[in-house]
This record gives C-alpha cells, structure tokens and sequence, in this order.
C-alpha cells in the first residue's frame, strides 16, 4: 500500500510543477470616450466580464464612458490587439424562403493558447506549439515533460554516478588495504552499476512494454465558441410559435418509406448521442432537401452546402474548418465580412460559380472546395459528416431556447418572415414524422 501512495505523490508532484494548464489568451475591443473622443484599446475576457473590464479600464485611466464589442470595430477602426483573441460569432439575417440554417459568423480572431510555466524548469527545455490538424488540437506536453525530466534526471546521474567512482578512487588509493579497500571497490561498483541501470532504463521499459516509453499527444477537437445571445432578436420573429410543438412520444425516427436506411440510422445515432429528438433532426433534413442521402455535392440557391443546408460561414462555426471564399450582400457588406470569408465582392448579385437567387437571399456565399468535399454525401464518410455537424447545431439551438421545438425551428432558419413561415411548415412535417414513426405528441 505504502509503495502505490508513494508512486500517487510521486506523480501529483509532477503536475503541481505546472504553474499554468491549457487555457486560451482572450482579449476583446475596447473603446474608451472621452466627450466625442473615442480612443480603442483591448481587454481580457468575454460577455459580461469583457464589458467589466473594459468599464474599469476607462473609469481608471479617467474617461467618461466606453464601449465594447467582443468582435468587429470599436470606435469606428479595428481596435489593436497585441494578441490573440478567442473567436466570437455574429448572427446576420437570412431572409431566404428556400430553408437553410441561417448564416453564423465568426469574428476576426485567431485563438493561440498559453503554454505551461514551469516553476522548476529543466535547461534547454520548452514545450512545443500546439498543433491544430484539421480541428483537432494535438498537445503532447506531459509526454514532452517526462522526456525532459528524464533526460535532466539521466545528467544529474551521470555526474552523481562519475563524483561516486571519483570519491570511491580516492578512497581506495588512500586506504591500507583490509576493510576500507574492500568499501571503496564496493562504492565504485555500485556507482557504475547504477550509471548502467539508468543508462538502460529505456531500454528495459521497452523490452517490458513498448508502449510505456510511447507518450501519444492528447488529441481534442477544437470546438469553436459560439455567442449565441442574438437568439433574443432572432426568436422575435416567431412570437405566435413558443410552446406550440410537442414533443413525440417516441425517441427513434422510423423510416417513413423512402429515406435511406443509412440516413435514419445515422440520425438515430446522433440523436442518441447528442441527446436530441431524432425525429427534430429528421425534420430539418426534410424541409431543407427532402430526406435526400443523394445530394451530393449539390448547393443552395445562397450557396449552402449538404442536405443540412449549411452556409459556409456557419459550416466553419459548428465544423471548425475554414470554407467561405467569397461573400456578397443585397444590403451592402458589413465590416465582419472581410474576416469572415477570403473575399468579398460588393457587386449584387455576384457572379459566383452558383447562381444565386438574388430574389430570396439577402446574402450569397461562395463555399470552399474543401468543405463541399466534407459534406458530399457521394463519398464514404460524407453523410456521417452531414448529419454530426447538424446534431451539434441542433443541440446549440435546443440549450438557448431552453428546449422549446418550435422555437428551435424557427431559429434554425434565422429571422424575419422567412424563419416564422419556415417554423410553421416545420412543426407539420414533425407531426408527420412523429405519427409515422408510431408516436403521438
């Protein structure tokens, strides 16, 4: 018992040298007034303890009033960062009639992340960068540490080990002969038995299990972090539709007849996994393309992609990918847009390799040959993608509107005329999918 609470200590020692974990640097725009004056700086934090901090900073360095915005300008100008900030979204109406998830934004950011400070440090040592493989964030610094200890404890063997032979040598050329002779052979041998062991520690841990000298990086999707607030404004929209949609009796989407039977089991794993209404998830799929598995690398008449019909700005939101390459707007482009997608074109309608329904979309995008490729339900793999990245918007929707399906619905089209009639045709095709999948609501 003694020696597994020694190897434990031994262990929570190790962690408590790191003075710091993996966190992310934020820092947000600040805008301090000074009468019509506004002079823009950057403060740590988001939400309600950005707007604090920012409310200090200018109270303590004598301005007036402040402003914050947790992306885009403050004070008419980008706002200077001299460091990252954590990515934030915007929610911009999407007017089209045709369906589609409406349109999310991310801010202008890119996000580092601080790496752990060592209050007892080894030399020549630091831990690496972490890694971002395809939204998948690759952090190896335990294994980095252990390595670095060991090598640092294999030196300060070393030198232990040579001081013993030295003092052993000493001893054995001053000794008479007899006893002490005898203990400083003894000494010298155990000095260079334990320089050979140490030496061979690798070596041995590799013979007893290869993979006790393997240290794998941690590998974690990165999950981009969505302000969702604008639900308030959006859901405004569909005052007429909260608490009209009840839940189905049943939680397992049957196939209605004509649905592929990939598709249905794939929403019911997704539903079970994510802990949603598989049959919510069967909804959308039929309003945006008909339950389609077939829809290849098809596109929407704004530029979405995949049955889900996501645009190309909200696929980077949930996906974490990078997709927009182009934006266009009816109304005119607004200042997040050049952080947003690649390029922008002021031209309405833009000549995209789409043709876009200037007639019901307030804004086109032009996707990624990446992310078209991500969501081709063609390819082995694709249809899985389509249906996860939907179940994780979904989920997002639910936890905002605190569960209400019909308010889900409407805030999955975005806002306006569009989302209210979207919400309405929604809650009917739920009923059906509902009652052939034997439930009643």
């Amino acid at each position: 018992m003694i020696g597994y609470q020694k190897i434990a200590i031994f262990f929570l020692s190790l962690f408590f040298l790191f003075s710091a974990t993996l966190v992310k640097a934020e820092f947000y725009n600040c805008g301090c007034m000074s009468g019509s004056n506004c002079t823009p700086f950057t403060v740590e934090g988001f939400g309600t303890e950005g707007q604090n901090n920012c409310r200090s900073f200018c109270a303590n360095s004598g301005y007036e009033t402040n402003l914050y915005a947790d992306a885009g300008t403050v004070c008419g100008i980008e706002a200077e960062t001299s460091t990252s900030a954590a990515p934030s979204t915007t929610a911009v109406e999407d007017t089209s009639s045709s369906g589609g998830s409406f349109e999310l934004i991310a801010g202008n950011s890119s996000t580092t992340y601080q790496k752990p400070f060592l209050s007892v440090g080894f030399p020549n040592f630091s831990f690496s960068d972490v890694i971002n493989d395809n939204g998948y964030l690759e952090i190896n610094w335990l294994g980095e540490y252990i390595n670095g200890l060991y090598k640092f404890l294999l030196s300060i063997g070393g030198i232990f080990a040579v001081l013993m032979v030295m003092i052993g040598g000493i001893q054995y050329v001053i000794s008479r002969g007899g006893g002490e002779a005898t203990e400083a052979k003894k000494r010298i041998g155990n000095a260079i038995t334990g320089l050979v062991l140490l030496f061979c520690v690798f070596i041995i841990l590799y013979t007893v299990n290869p993979g006790m000298i393997s240290f794998d990086a941690l590998r974690i999707q990165n999950i981009l972090p969505i302000e969702l607030s604008f639900y308030k404004e959006n859901l405004a929209s569909c005052p007429d539709v909260a608490n009209t949609v009840k839940a189905c009796s049943v939680q397992t989407f049957t196939n209605p007849g004509s649905w592929s039977t990939e598709l249905v089991a794939l929403i019911n794993e997704f539903g079970a996994s994510k802990s949603i209404d598989p049959i919510l998830l069967a909804t959308h799929l039929q309003k945006e393309t008909g339950g389609s598995a077939t829809y290849g690398r098809g596109r929407g008449p704004c530029g979405e992609i995949g049955p889900a019909q996501f645009m190309p700005t909200t696929f980077e939101v949930i996906v974490g990918l990078d997709c927009c390459t182009d934006i266009s707007r009816k109304r005119g482009l607004t200042s997040g847009d050049a952080s947003a997608c690649t390029s922008t074109t002021s031209a309405w309608p833009p000549s995209f390799s789409f043709s876009c329904r200037s007639d019901i979309c307030s804004n086109c995008q032009e996707a990624a040959t990446s992310c078209i490729d991500y969501f081709d339900t063609s390819v082995t793999g694709g249809l899985r993608h389509v249906v996860d990245a939907q179940a994780k918007f979904v989920k997002n929707t639910l936890l905002r509107v605190k569960g209400d399906l019909a308010l889900e619905m409407c805030a999955y089209n975005g806002s306006g005329k569009a989302a209210a009639e979207y919400a309405k045709s929604a809650a009917q095709i739920y009923s059906s999918l509902c009652q052939s999948s034997g439930g009643t609501q």
